[in-house]
C-alpha cells in the first residue's frame, strides 16, 4: 500500500480496512458507530465500579437476625476511645470490656497469656493475652476462625484499625448465636500485639488452642483506613472459592499477588506460616487517618461497618456449613458487575499463550489483505513510551514537585486528604500523551492496526504475569483474547458492511474498562500519590485500549494546540492543590515528626525528627545539622535524623537492670540479669556490643532467640539485640552467653508513647497530628547502657 493511500486514509474514520478511502463527507456521517462504541465503553466501566458502593447503615432497630452497624458502633466508645498499645495501662480495660460485651450475647471467652515471637528485623517478643470464645457446631469437620487483634498503635486509638472490626465481630456473634447452630465450629479470636508484628497469632499457634491448625480456616479483619468498600486482598490457601463467592465482597487474585511482594503482613500472614488456611478482609478509603491520632470514632463510616459486618457474615455462614476437608486447586478470580469469576490456575498459562498465537495469526491475516509492517512496527516499538515512560515520568514529576512544596508528605507516603484532584490531574496528563503517541502512529496505520498492535501488547503482558504473577494476568490476557475475536470478526464482515469497524477497536477496550477500572478506583486511595504510578500505568493501558475514540478529534493543529492546553491545566491544577494544601487546615490536617532521646549515660537529650525543621509547631526545635542516632538508640536505624537539643527530664523513664550474675567458663560468659523500666514504658529494647564478643545462645523469660546479627550496619557495635512488647511490672530475665573476653557491654532502651513535660514539648493544634506509626513521631526513647 503506497503512503498516498495511508495519506487518504487518515481523512477517513470509518474506513474499511483493505477497501477504498470514504470521501470526508460520508466519514462525518458515518461516525455515528464510534459513539456508539464510546458510550458502550464510559457505561460499561461506569457499571464496573458500581459493586464498589458501601450499603445503607442498619438502624438498632433492624431485625436480630441481621447485621445492624449502629448495633456494633454503640460497642466502640469502650474499645476505641483511647489508644491502648499492647503494654499500655488502657489495654487491659479494653480487654475487659470486650470479655463483658462477648458475654452480653451469650459467649463464654477465655483469656490466653503467654510469650510470642515475631521474626522481624529486630527480634521481638512479648507476653500477649488473646481472647478467644467459641460458638460450637453440631457435626464439625474444621473450625472458622473470625479474627481481628484489639491493640492500637500508641499514638492513635485505633477506632478503625481495628476497634470498628472488634465490635462488628461482636454483633456477627450475636447474630450467629441467635440462628440455628452451624455445622462447624465458628471461634471468636480477638488478639494482642498485632501491631507489633502478630505476636497474638504466634501465641495461639504456641499454646496449642488448635491442634491441628490444617482443618482451621481463618477470616481475619483488618483497616487501613476508615471508609469505603470492603475488600478481600489476600487468600492464602485453596478450596477458598465458594467463601469468597459468598461474600460477594470486591475482589481480585491479583490484590493478593501484590500483596505477597509488599513488605507487609497481618495475623493472617502468621496463622498460615502455622499451617492454616484463611481469608483477608479490609476496606482503604481515607487511608491518610490509618495510624494516627485521626483513626477516631467520628470519623468512621457506619456504611462501611454495615458491608463489613455484611461480608464477614456472609463468610462466616458459608464456611460454617462446608466440609473444611476439601481443599482444590490454585485459583485466578475476580469480581466483575458484583459476581466471581473464577476458573484454575492450570489456566493461566495456556490462556495467555492462545492470546499471543491468536495476535500473531490476526497480524498474518491482516498482511494478506494490504497491512502495513512499517506502520505496524513503528506503533510497536513506540507503545513502551506511551505504557511505561510517560506515566513513569508524570508520576516522578509530580511527586517531585509535591515534596518540593510539602515535605510533609514523605511522612505520610503520599497518603493525604482530597488525593482525587491530585489523581485526576496527572491521569489527565496520561490520557493526552496517549492521544498525542495514537494521533502520531496513525499516520502510518489505520485503526484497527494499531488496535492490533495494542492487543499484541496485552498478550505479551499476559504472558509474562503468568509466568511472574499469575493470579495478575487476566488483567491483559482476557482483554487481548477478546480484542483478537473482536478485531477478527471486524475483519471478516466489515468489509461487506455488516459491521462496524468501530465494534473491532473497541472489542478491546470494553473488557480493559470493566476489568481495570474498579481495581483503579481502589488503588488510589490504598496506594497514595506515593505509589500512583502503578495507577497511572494501568490508565494507560485503558487509555490505549480506547485510543480509537481520539478518531472523534479533527485532524486539525487546533486539535493539538487543544491537547497541549488540556495538559498545561492539568499541570496548573496539580500546582493549585499543592499551594492549597500547603496550610495545614482542621479539616486537612498535616503530620509531623517529633521524639525525645534521652541517653542516660551521658545526660544528654535531643529532640530528633524524619520531617525537616520547616514543620510548624516542632520545626523551630531542630536546630542542628542532621545526624545518625544509632550509636545511642540502636533501633532508630541508620539514616541521618533532624534534631536540636532538648532539656533532660528526670521523668523519663529510666531502664534498669537489677539482679545481675555473671559466671565465666572458659571464654563462655554468662549473664543472668532482670531488665525493667518503669511504668507506661510499653516496649524495652536490648542491644549487645558485640565487637568483641559474639553471643553463643540467649533466652528471654526462656524463650530462645536466634543469636545471629539483627543490626548489622547500625554504629557502636549494637549489631545484636531483641525488642521485648509490653514488658511486665516485675521486669523480664534474660540469660546471655556470649563468648568473648572482658565486660559485656548491653544497651537498653526504655520506649514509651508520649513526650515528657518538659520544657519546649509541644502540643499539637488540632491542624497537626503525628506522623502515621511506627515513625518515631509522639515517643520517647530512654537509653543506659549497663557492663557484666
Amino acid at each position: 500500500m503506497t503512503q498516498q493511500r495511508y495519506r487518504e486514509d487518515r481523512t477517513d474514520t470509518a474506513a474499511v480496512p483493505g477497501g477504498p478511502p470514504a470521501r470526508p463527507a460520508d466519514a462525518a456521517a458515518k461516525r455515528w458507530p464510534t459513539w456508539v462504541a464510546l458510550a458502550v465503553l464510559v457505561i460499561a466501566g461506569l457499571l464496573a465500579t458500581l459493586p464498589l458502593r458501601t450499603p445503607a447503615a442498619r438502624p438498632a432497630s433492624a431485625p436480630t437476625d441481621t447485621f445492624s452497624a449502629a448495633r456494633a458502633m454503640d460497642l466502640l466508645d469502650g474499645i476505641a476511645s483511647t489508644p491502648h498499645p499492647t503494654g499500655s495501662a488502657a489495654q487491659p480495660q479494653v480487654r475487659e470490656n470486650i470479655i463483658g460485651r462477648l458475654r452480653a450475647v451469650g459467649l463464654q471467652p477465655q483469656v490466653t497469656t503467654r510469650t510470642g515471637q515475631a521474626p522481624n528485623e529486630l527480634t521481638t517478643l512479648g507476653t500477649m493475652s488473646v481472647v478467644h470464645a467459641r460458638i460450637a457446631g453440631t457435626r464439625p469437620t474444621g473450625t472458622v476462625l473470625l479474627v481481628a487483634h484489639y491493640d492500637s498503635v500508641p499514638t492513635g486509638p485505633g477506632a478503625a484499625d481495628n476497634g470498628a472490626n472488634i465490635a462488628a465481630l461482636i454483633e456477627i456473634a450475636r447474630v450467629l448465636r441467635a440462628g440455628p447452630a452451624p455445622r462447624n465450629n465458628i471461634d471468636i479470636l480477638l488478639t494482642d500485639g498485632e501491631e507489633q508484628g502478630s505476636l497474638g497469632a504466634d501465641v495461639v499457634l504456641r499454646s496449642g488452642l488448635y491442634p491441628d491448625p490444617t482443618q482451621v480456616v481463618v477470616v481475619n479483619v483488618e483497616a487501613r483506613g476508615n471508609s469505603g468498600p470492603v475488600v478481600m486482598f489476600e487468600a492464602l490457601g485453596t478450596g477458598l472459592d465458594p467463601a469468597i463467592r459468598a461474600s460477594r465482597a470486591v475482589t481480585t487474585s491479583a490484590a493478593s499477588e501484590v500483596y505477597r511482594l509488599l513488605n507487609n503482613g497481618t495475623d493472617l500472614t502468621a496463622l498460615h506460616d502455622g499451617g492454616m488456611r484463611g481469608l483477608n478482609f479490609s476496606f482503604f478509603g481515607d487511608a491518610w487517618r490509618y495510624h494516627t491520632a485521626r483513626d477516631e470514632i467520628s470519623a468512621i463510616q457506619p456504611r462501611t461497618v454495615q458491608d463489613m459486618g455484611d461480608v464477614i457474615l456472609r463468610t462466616a455462614r458459608e464456611l460454617g456449613a462446608a466440609d473444611l476437608g476439601v481443599r482444590g486447586g490454585e485459583s485466578t478470580y475476580f469480581s466483575i458487575f458484583g459476581l466471581l469469576v473464577s476458573y484454575p490456575g492450570g489456566l493461566v498459562l495456556p490462556l495467555a499463550v492462545l492470546a499471543v498465537a491468536g495476535v500473531l495469526a490476526l497480524g498474518l491475516w491482516q498482511r494478506r489483505r494490504g497491512l502495513s509492517p512499517r506502520g505496524l512496527l513503528r506503533a510497536a516499538v513506540t507503545f513502551p513510551l506511551v505504557l511505561i515512560v510517560a506515566p513513569v515520568l508524570v508520576w516522578q514529576g509530580a511527586w517531585s514537585g509535591l515534596i518540593a512544596v510539602r515535605p510533609d508528605i514523605r511522612l505520610t507516603h503520599g497518603q493525604l486528604p482530597g488525593l482525587v484532584p491530585y489523581a485526576l490531574a496527572e491521569l489527565v496528563i496520561v490520557a493526552v500523551a496517549v492521544i498525542a503517541w495514537y494521533r502520531w502512529v496513525r499516520r502510518r496505520a489505520r485503526p484497527v492496526e494499531v488496535a492490533t498492535v495494542v492487543a499484541g501488547w496485552f498478550a505479551l503482558i499476559g504472558l509474562l504475569l503468568a509466568v511472574l504473577a499469575p493470579g495478575t494476568a487476566y488483567l491483559a490476557t482476557w482483554p487481548a483474547l477478546i480484542g483478537v475475536a473482536g478485531l477478527a470478526v471486524t475483519l471478516r464482515f466489515a468489509r461487506a458492511g455488516a459491521l462496524p469497524p468501530a465494534a473491532g477497536i473497541y472489542a478491546l477496550a470494553v473488557p480493559t474498562a470493566v476489568l481495570l477500572t474498579p481495581v483503579g478506583v481502589l488503588l488510589v486511595p490504598a496506594l497514595g500519590l506515593g505509589l500512583l504510578g502503578v495507577l497511572l500505568v494501568l490508565a494507560a493501558l485503558l487509555g490505549a485500549a480506547a485510543a480509537g475514540a481520539a478518531e472523534l478529534l479533527p485532524r486539525r493543529r487546533a486539535t493539538t494546540a487543544g491537547l497541549a492546553a488540556l495538559a498545561l491545566a492539568a499541570v496548573a491544577a496539580f500546582a493549585g492543590a499543592t499551594v492549597y494544601d500547603r496550610e495545614p487546615r482542621p479539616g486537612a490536617p498535616h503530620p509531623v515528626s517529633l521524639g525525645y532521646l534521652l541517653d542516660a549515660d551521658r545526660g544528654a537529650a535531643f529532640w530528633v525528627s524524619d520531617g525537616g525543621p520547616g514543620q510548624p509547631a516542632v520545626g523551630p526545635l531542630l536546630t542542628a545539622s542532621p545526624r545518625r542516632f544509632d550509636d545511642q538508640m540502636p533501633q532508630l536505624g541508620t539514616g541521618a535524623l533532624h534534631n536540636g537539643p532538648a532539656p533532660v527530664s528526670g521523668a523519663a523513664a529510666d531502664p534498669q537492670a537489677t539482679t545481675p550474675e555473671v559466671s565465666q567458663s572458659g571464654d563462655i560468659r554468662t549473664v543472668r540479669v532482670r531488665l525493667s523500666a518503669p511504668a507506661g514504658v510499653f516496649q524495652l529494647a536490648a542491644f549487645v556490643d558485640t565487637t568483641n564478643h559474639r553471643p553463643v545462645d540467649v533466652t528471654v523469660d526462656g524463650v530462645v532467640l536466634p543469636t545471629e546479627d539483627t543490626l548489622p550496619d547500625v554504629g557502636g557495635g549494637w549489631h545484636w539485640g531483641f525488642l521485648y512488647i509490653a514488658p511486665p511490672a516485675g521486669g523480664v530475665e534474660v540469660v546471655l552467653r556470649i563468648r568473648g573476653s572482658g565486660t559485656v557491654p548491653v544497651r537498653v532502651v526504655a520506649i514509651s508513647a508520649g513526650l515528657p513535660d518538659v520544657a519546649g514539648a509541644p502540643v499539637l493544634p488540632s491542624d497537626l497530628h503525628w506522623a502515621r506509626w511506627p515513625s518515631l513521631a509522639g515517643q520517647s526513647f530512654v537509653a543506659r547502657t549497663f557492663r557484666f
